[in-house]
């Protein structure tokens, strides 16, 4: 099994920053140039070797769209239902298409425009499957507050940070032994 074949298979949601360039998932990119006589076959799109694909960056592409944009409610916290605006749209990673690289392939952006902002605040890429709804989408982005949680109580209650050996043994059975004791509390 090659490494980019289990690379596709695993799914993921990370935060991006905001200067990252999109186009639309379904743009036109072209047939891939024919193979000539000599040299590597081509791998671009014919449209980025002619001219650049135009691309927006992720808060133009959002606020150009800002219809799409609904109130979603992802859990219910100690303070209430904990909601904020989103929305979702299958795009293509193009940052540097103007220079001619090819674009990733297709992913959902997803954008978060708190209620009461002027502009949207966090973007995240996901690479879950088409059929996957909005909510669930949101679902995920957001459940990094576990994580993180859970990463800030095994430091401060559990000591995960106060390792001070130096072999890579040593390290494992303390990471091992922190994770158990976790485990058992919760």
């Amino acid at each position: 099994m090659s490494h980019l074949s289990l690379a596709q298979r695993v799914e993921w949601c990370l935060g991006i920053d905001s200067t990252l360039k999109v186009i639309d998932a379904n743009e036109d990119l072209g047939v891939i140039g024919l193979n000539g006589a000599i040299g590597r076959p081509p791998v671009r799109p014919r449209k980025l070797i002619e001219r650049s694909v135009e691309s927006e960056s992720v808060p133009e592409w959002a606020f150009a769209r800002q219809d799409s944009f609904r109130k979603v409610t992802w859990r219910q916290g100690s303070k209430g239902p904990m909601s904020s605006r989103f929305a979702v749209w299958r795009v293509r990673h193009a940052h540097r298409t103007s220079a001619g690289a090819k674009p990733l392939a297709a992913c959902w952006l997803i954008a978060e425009w708190p209620i009461g902002a002027a502009a949207p605040a966090k973007f995240f890429f996901a690479n879950l499957p088409d059929t996957t709804s909005k909510k669930d989408l949101v679902r995920m982005v957001k459940n990094r507050w576990w994580v993180e949680h859970s990463y800030k109580e095994l430091k401060d209650e559990l000591g995960l940070d106060h390792f001070e050996g130096r072999s890579w043994r040593g390290w494992h059975h303390h990471v091992t032994l922190t994770l158990l004791a976790y485990a058992f509390l919760v």
